[in-house]
C-alpha cells in the first residue's frame, strides 16, 4: 500500500514540475518583432538577440534604477529599421526575468508622477499602482541619441475607445521633450492593419498615429466611412486623375477626436501611382473630416520634381535639363480635390503634409479643385545665365507661384513671386490674379496683391504651426466692365503676446472698402478680426465659463453684389465673473449675477440680402 502511495506522490510531483516548467517556458518565450515593433514598415528590419552587457551604455541613461536587471537578468532583443529617408533607428526590448515594479522602472523619469496625477491621462484609463510589475521596456535610439522609451504597464484591452483600437497594450511613453501614457494597438481600414499609438494632446484631445505594411486602396477609405461616390466637379476630377482606382503604398494614418472623444477626422498619407501621371510616384494625403453630421473627403496629390521628370521622360522619351537643374524644394505641383470646404483649425493631426499644399492650404481646404505650382530657384545655377540674373534681381530664395481654383460657381487664377528680396525689404508674395464668378449676376475681376513679413516679439500662430513673423498685405481688385474698385488690408495669423503684453492676442484681420467712381461714399467693404484675452490659453477648457481666457471673432461683408454680403460672429463663454477673472480680479460675485452672460458662448452666421 505504501508503495502505491509513494508512486502517486511521485506522479503528482512530476505533474507539478511539468506544469511549473510549462509556466516558466511560457513566461520566457523568445521576444519577437510583434512584441517589440509591430508597426515597423521601413525598407528593412533586422532582429538580433543580445546579451545585456553588449548594449551601449547610453541606452540605460533614463533607467539607472534597473540598469543591472536589464543588463544581467532580462531577455534582450535588438531591432534596426532603415527608414525611407535613410535614417537608421534601433529599438532595444528588455523583458525582465525578475519582478520589476513601475516605481523602480520610472525612478529616473522625473515626469512620471506629474503625468500619473492627471485626472484622465487617456480616455477612460487609470494608471496602475506603483507596485505593479513591468512586463517589458522598449528604448529607441536614432542616430546615436535616445529618441523615445516605453515602460509597459502590464494593462491590456481587447478593444479600446470607439475608434476602435484593438489588441491594446498601455505604456508610459517618454521622449526628450514630452511624456504621457499611451495606448499601443491596431487600427483597421479595409484589409490594412495599422500599428498605432494613441496619446493625449496638450489641449486634452486624444489622437492616434501609426503605419501599415499593407497596401490600402483609395476606395476602401471611402467605403469605411460610408462616403458616397464623388460627384460634381470633385467627382469629375477624381475620375480624370484616376484616384478612385489608386492604392496607397506604405500608408500612414492619423486620427483625432473632438472635445467629447468622438472621431472628428482621419488622414491617410502615402505614395500612389496615378495613371494620369503615367504611373509616376506621387505623395497623396486623404483627409476625412466629420462636418454637419457626416464625413467628407479632401484629397491632395503632390507631383514633386522627381515625378515631373519621370512624367516628362515618359511622354517625350527624353530628359529636360530644366527639371534636373531645379533643386530642393524645386518644382512642386499640388492638386487638391474636396467635396466640401474643410476647416483644419483645432485638428492638429490633419493637414496636407507636403509642399506646396502644406503652406497654401494650411488652415482650410477649399471645396472642389485647387491647383498650386511652386518653382524654387535652384541653390546652384550651374552656370545658367538666366538663373544667375534672377537671383541677382529677386534674391536667392525667390520662387514662382501659380494657383488656380475651379468650382461650379467660379474660376480663379493667380500668378506671382514669393520671398522676393528688394534691398532691406522682403516681400512674401507679389501676384496678379483674375477671377470669374457665376452667382445671381456674373462678375469678372482683376487684381494685384502684395504681402510682407515683419519680425515681432512673441509668436504668430498659423493653425497648428507658429513663426516669429507677422504677415501683412494689401489687395486691389477691379470689377471688369464697371467703375468699381476695392482695396483690402489684412493680417494673417494670430499674434500671441502682442506688443509684449502676455494677456493680448489678435489677428486674422481684414479691413477693406469698395468704391464706385462718382459715388460720394463707399459702396461696400469687409471688416473683421479675432481677439483673445488671457494668459496661457492652450486648450478649449481655458475658454470655458470656468477658464481664464476670453476669445471672439467677427467678420462682416457688405457689397452691391448679393453674394458678397455676409456676417459671422463667435464669442467664447463669457460671464461677469469670468470677465473679472480674465482681468486679474479675485472678487467673487453672487452666483446668480456672476453667471450672467453667455456661459456656453455664442455663434451665428448668415448671408445678407440687401
Amino acid at each position: 500500500m505504501s508503495g502505491e502511495i509513494e508512486k502517486m506522490i511521485l506522479f503528482s510531483l512530476a505533474l507539478w514540475l511539468v506544469s511549473v516548467c510549462g509556466l516558466v517556458q511560457g513566461n520566457v518565450a523568445p521576444l519577437s518583432l510583434s512584441d517589440c515593433w509591430p508597426d515597423a514598415v521601413g525598407t528593412g528590419v533586422s532582429l538580433s538577440p543580445l546579451d545585456g552587457g553588449s548594449v551601449p551604455d547610453s541606452v540605460f541613461s533614463w533607467f539607472p534604477g534597473v540598469e543591472t536587471v536589464l543588463r544581467t537578468q532580462a531577455q534582450v532583443l535588438s531591432l534596426q529599421e532603415t527608414r525611407d529617408n535613410g535614417a537608421t533607428v534601433s529599438r532595444y526590448c528588455f523583458r525582465p526575468d525578475v519582478p520589476v515594479t513601475i516605481a523602480e522602472a520610472t525612478a529616473g523619469l522625473s515626469t512620471y508622477q506629474t503625468v500619473f496625477m492627471q485626472t484622465e491621462p487617456l480616455p477612460g484609463y487609470s494608471p496602475p499602482p506603483a507596485t505593479a510589475h513591468v512586463p517589458m521596456i522598449m528604448i529607441d535610439v536614432e542616430n546615436g541619441q535616445l529618441a523615445a522609451a516605453d515602460v509597459l504597464t502590464g494593462q491590456t484591452m481587447a478593444e479600446y475607445t470607439s475608434l476602435p483600437i484593438t489588441s491594446v497594450r498601455f505604456t508610459y511613453h517618454v521622449t526628450p521633450t514630452e511624456a504621457s501614457f499611451s495606448a499601443l494597438g491596431n487600427y483597421v481600414i479595409g484589409n490594412a492593419t495599422f500599428g498605432v499609438r494613441g496619446l493625449r494632446t496638450r489641449d486634452g484631445k486624444f489622437f492616434v498615429t501609426g503605419s501599415s505594411p499593407s497596401p490600402l486602396p483609395f476606395r476602401d477609405i471611402r467605403q469605411q466611412f460610408h462616403i458616397p461616390a464623388p460627384g460634381g466637379v470633385y467627382g469629375e476630377t477624381v475620375g480624370r486623375v484616376g484616384l478612385e482606382g489608386t492604392v496607397f503604398q506604405g500608408p500612414t494614418v492619423s486620427v483625432c477626436t473632438d472635445d467629447w472623444g468622438v472621431q472628428a477626422g482621419l488622414q491617410v498619407s502615402g505614395t500612389v501611382a496615378l495613371p494620369s501621371l503615367a504611373g509616376a510616384p506621387s505623395h497623396s494625403d486623404v483627409i476625412v473630416r466629420l462636418t454637419d453630421g457626416r464625413y467628407h473627403l479632401s484629397t491632395g496629390v503632390i507631383v514633386d520634381n522627381r515625378s515631373l521628370q519621370s512624367l516628362v521622360h515618359t511622354i517625350t522619351g527624353q530628359d529636360i535639363p530644366f527639371f534636373s537643374a531645379v533643386g530642393t524644394p524645386g518644382v512642386g505641383v499640388g492638386l487638391s480635390f474636396a467635396d466640401n470646404e474643410t476647416s483644419l483649425l483645432g485638428t492638429p493631426c490633419l493637414g496636407y503634409r507636403e509642399e506646396p499644399l502644406a503652406t497654401e492650404l494650411g488652415g482650410t481646404v477649399p471645396k472642389d479643385l485647387h491647383m498650386v505650382l511652386r518653382a524654387q530657384l535652384p541653390r546652384d545655377c550651374g552656370g545658367e545665365v538666366f538663373c544667375q540674373l534672377s537671383k541677382m534681381m529677386l534674391g536667392d530664395s525667390a520662387a514662382l507661384l501659380l494657383t488656380g481654383r475651379l468650382s461650379a460657381a467660379s474660376i480663379a487664377v493667380s500668378g506671382g513671386l514669393q520671398d522676393v528680396t528688394a534691398g532691406p525689404l522682403t516681400f512674401s508674395s507679389v501676384e496678379l490674379f483674375m477671377e470669374f464668378s457665376r452667382g445671381l449676376t456674373a462678375t469678372y475681376g482683376l487684381g494685384f496683391q502684395v504681402e510682407m513679413q515683419f519680425p515681432v516679439q512673441g509668436a504668430v500662430a498659423h493653425g497648428t504651426a507658429s513663426t516669429q513673423y507677422l504677415t501683412v498685405g494689401g489687395q486691389l481688385r477691379w470689377l471688369v466692365g464697371t467703375p468699381t474698385i476695392g482695396g483690402t488690408l489684412y493680417m494673417r495669423g494670430v499674434w500671441e503676446r502682442a506688443f509684449g503684453l502676455d494677456f493680448l492676442s489678435f489677428g486674422n484681420i481684414n479691413m477693406g472698402l469698395q468704391f464706385t467712381i462718382g459715388a460720394p461714399y463707399p459702396t461696400g467693404g469687409q471688416f473683421g478680426g479675432l481677439l483673445q484675452l488671457g494668459s496661457n490659453c492652450f486648450s478649449r477648457a481655458d475658454y470655458s465659463a470656468n477658464g481664464n481666457c476670453f476669445g471672439g471673432q467677427v467678420y462682416v461683408g457688405l457689397s452691391s453684389h448679393p453674394d458678397d454680403n455676409y456676417f459671422y460672429g463667435r464669442v467664447e463663454a463669457v460671464t461677469l465673473q469670468k470677465l473679472l477673472r480674465v482681468f486679474g480680479s479675485d472678487f467673487q460675485m453672487p452666483t446668480s449675477i456672476g453667471n450672467s452672460g453667455f456661459p456656453t458662448g455664442l455663434e451665428m452666421g448668415f448671408h445678407l440680402c440687401l
